[in-house]
């Protein structure tokens, strides 16, 4: 197996520059489906992450009290207010989505949803949708229960799971991943035809579509906060949006979640730094090469 660091080099040369003559419909529309009762800055911090990488638009489909808040922390998110069944997305929001899905270019959902029936139905809906697809969190949780789902995916899917969740999801105990994580990613990236990001002290990215697994070296461990993960979601999903690969929005996003990382722990310090402090530091990143 050839292993592969993703370098400043590799990401900033493969981001594309703006033309002068651009407008908002060039960088695509992420449709995230994130948030519930017990969990509403999931859906706010990956959403302003989402931003923050460069999407053109960013839909946020959450509960109805959720897209409140963010209208004063997000002014610029298209809010898609759901119905929900005690603090969680209900399913009969489906065919909502159902009417808004063809005008989106990627979809992320997951980000503190909660694990339950109703997000099952939803993901399963979303997995039969021809969307790139990022499944993060509770989604993940979800498919540890529910594997089939990916065997009878029409999506090109995303995973983004820490070590406990690829552990649940693979069946493999969390020693052997964390001994083994690029075999481990690499088997079940193969085996379920999806890309898997394995977070980690150092990531791992794995793609069927690839023989290569790659590694993310860079980073901090001021970033091991919660919201961390929601961030990721967001950057992913937006350069899916953007029109990137599958695998070049998983290598992308989980280098820029890192170097912002790190940005983030020089200028707060590793100890006091948040989650929202790596979405702040992405525009000094972007800044530095000026993107």
């Amino acid at each position: 197996m050839n292993k592969v660091t993703v370098t400043e080099e590799m990401v900033f040369g493969t981001y594309k520059k703006r033309e002068k003559d651009c407008h908002k419909g060039d960088f695509g529309r992420l449709l995230n489906i994130a948030g519930s009762a017990n969990y509403p800055g999931a859906a706010i911090l990956s959403s302003k992450a989402a931003y923050a990488a460069g999407c053109g638009y960013l839909y946020l489909a959450s509960l109805k009290e959720i897209t409140k808040i963010l209208v004063g922390v997000l002014p610029e998110a298209v809010l898609i207010p759901l119905e929900e069944i005690d603090g969680v997305i209900a399913r009969e929001n489906i065919d909502l989505l159902d009417r808004i899905i063809d005008k989106m270019d990627a979809v992320s959902i997951g980000c503190g949803v909660s694990n339950s029936e109703e997000i099952y139905q939803i993901l399963r809906y979303l997995l039969r949708q021809k969307k790139p697809l990022v499944i993060d969190a509770d989604g993940l949780n979800v498919l540890s229960q529910h594997k089939e789902l990916l065997q009878n995916k029409r999506a090109n899917v995303i995973l983004t799971p820490h070590i406990g969740e690829f552990s649940r999801l693979s069946g493999w105990d969390v020693a052997t991943v964390k001994k083994y994580k690029e075999h481990c990613a690499k088997e079940f990236a193969d085996e379920y035809e999806v890309c898997v990001i394995l977070k980690d002290a150092e990531s791992v990215i794995a793609s069927y579509r690839s023989d290569e697994v790659y590694l993310i070296k860079n980073g901090s461990p001021g970033m091991a906060k919660a919201g961390s993960g929601d961030a990721l979601t967001g950057i992913v999903g937006s350069l899916l949006a953007q029109g990137y690969s599958q695998l070049s929005s998983a290598c992308m996003g989980a280098y820029l979640h890192a170097a912002a990382g790190s940005k983030a722990s020089l200028i707060k310090g590793e100890a006091s730094m948040r989650a929202s402090d790596l979405i702040d530091a992405l525009s000094v990143v972007f800044a530095e090469h000026q993107r």
